[in-house]
């Protein structure tokens, strides 16, 4: 019985812990705004045109760690990229700014 309590309590200060990403956030929080405005700025370019968004977390997008498609909007923090899936269809994709770490033409 002690084992598996161990376990758990493990488990669970492993998750609850805050990741390097989070504790960057913390620490200097006008960095990320920073960051964000010049993105958007960039991003404003590539409206209407392809190009490939490098992604810090794609688990949850897409398979891979790159999305490929056609830049559609950009707003304050997000972005709407339309892509293609395996199949050939066509599919919109909202995405963060704090997702996104490289764009290629």
């Amino acid at each position: 019985m002690f084992e598996i309590l161990t376990f758990v309590l493990v488990i669970y200060i492993v998750c609850a812990m805050p990741t390097k990403k989070q504790i960057r956030r913390l620490a200097d929080p006008e960095a990320g705004e920073r960051r964000r405005a010049d993105l958007r700025k960039l991003l404003q370019d590539y409206r209407g045109r392809s190009c490939s968004l490098s992604l810090n977390d794609s688990h949850y997008v897409s398979p891979a760690a790159t999305l490929e498609g056609t830049l559609m909007d950009v707003d304050d923090e997000w972005m709407l990229m339309e892509t293609t899936d395996d199949k050939g269809r066509r599919k919109r994709i909202v995405i963060r700014f704090d997702e996104v770490s490289c764009i290629k033409e």
